[in-house]
Order: C-alpha cells, then sequence, then structure tokens
C-alpha cells in the first residue's frame, strides 16, 4: 500500500520541455525506483493545472508559493555545495503544529478555495494524522 511516506513529489521548472515529456520523466523514475511513488511536474505549465486564466510562473519556488496548502508549500534543493536547502514558503509553523489552511494564494478567491477544500477532502489525511487541524 502506498502511503505519504514514499510520495516523492519532484519540481522544476523547465519552459522548453514539454507537458507529455515531462510527465514521462515520471515513467523513467518509477521504472529505476518503483518502491517510491514519483510525482514529477514541471512547475512551468502548472499555472494551467486548477485554473485556465492563471498566469504563467516565473519560477519553481513561485510556483510552490501557490500551491493549496501553506504546510505542503515547501521545497528542497541539493546545492552545489552538497547541503541541502529548504525554502518554507510560508513558514513551517502550520507544518510543525499539525495544521492545514490555504495559501494566500488560495485563500483569495472562493472558487480557488473551493479547490483547496476538495483537495483536503480527497487527502483523507485525519485518517493518518487524526490530530491535524483542517482550517476553511
Amino acid at each position: 500500500m502506498q502511503h505519504a511516506s514514499n510520495d516523492v513529489d519532484v519540481a522544476f521548472f523547465d519552459p522548453e520541455l514539454s507537458y507529455d515529456n515531462s510527465e514521462a520523466l515520471a515513467k523513467t523514475l518509477a521504472a529505476r525506483q518503483p518502491s517510491y511513488h514519483w510525482e514529477i511536474k514541471n512547475q512551468a505549465h502548472m499555472h494551467t493545472h486548477n485554473f485556465p486564466d492563471e498566469l504563467p510562473y516565473r519560477n519553481t519556488l513561485e510556483a510552490v508559493s501557490r500551491y493549496p496548502e501553506t504546510c505542503t508549500a515547501l521545497a528542497c534543493r541539493l546545492a552545489d555545495d552538497g547541503t541541502i536547502q529548504l525554502k518554507a514558503m510560508w513558514g513551517l509553523k502550520d507544518l510543525a503544529n499539525f495544521q492545514v489552511r490555504p495559501t494566500p494564494h488560495f485563500a483569495q478567491k472562493p472558487e480557488y478555495l473551493a479547490v483547496y477544500k476538495r483537495r483536503v477532502a480527497g487527502k483523507n489525511w485525519q485518517q493518518n494524522w487524526p490530530q491535524l487541524t483542517i482550517y476553511y
């Protein structure tokens, strides 16, 4: 059974790589490392994922800042010096306190908030983590 702990999200930004070729990367990784559930997303195309009128993102961090939940709006990368750098777009407080709330981007319009609510309901996170507090 897949669990959130073996779900690996890879976000990158390459406007020259087509959406289909970006999706093919996930299949390649799945064949090489089948014990993980790979989510490979080229953030150059993700602006159309939830809303067709969304303006294109300029880079990966801008895209991550517009993820639906503050606790998932995180990114890490391997720096040139070999260290791992973490960027918490809306801080780590919600994650540390087991709180789920919409990012400012998703809280700004009723239709965006509706997507956030559907997503949170579909994730069923409280089944695995009953101590979560979910804000709407």
